[in-house]
């Protein structure tokens, strides 16, 4: 997700690992976290990383209901994207 690069980063990361580990299928959420992978004088790109209990949901299911409560907190917190969508990007291993 990209967000300015005024918001400090670690505002964002708390919302986020709050946000996604508030989910009862998330597993091991001490490991959940985030990290800069991109940015710019404009925005920075966050990354953030996170496990799903495959026996309650699958991935694309979780990332489908995660996604539109992080937009909420950001917009509770005031917190603009410059863009208006969220990738949430699953990997299996």
């Amino acid at each position: 997700m990209t967000v300015p690069r005024h918001t400090p980063f670690d505002h964002i990361k708390n919302i986020l690992i709050s946000t996604i580990n508030s989910y009862p299928y998330i597993l091991y959420p001490e490991y959940t976290h985030c990290r800069i992978h991109n940015f710019s004088e404009r925005w920075l790109e966050i990354k953030t990383i996170f496990f799903v209990n495959p026996k309650t949901k699958t991935p694309f299911i979780a990332a489908r209901e995660i996604k539109p409560k992080i937009a909420e907190q950001l917009k509770k917190y005031g917190i603009k994207t410059p863009y208006p969508h969220i990738t949430l990007t699953v990997e299996k291993e």
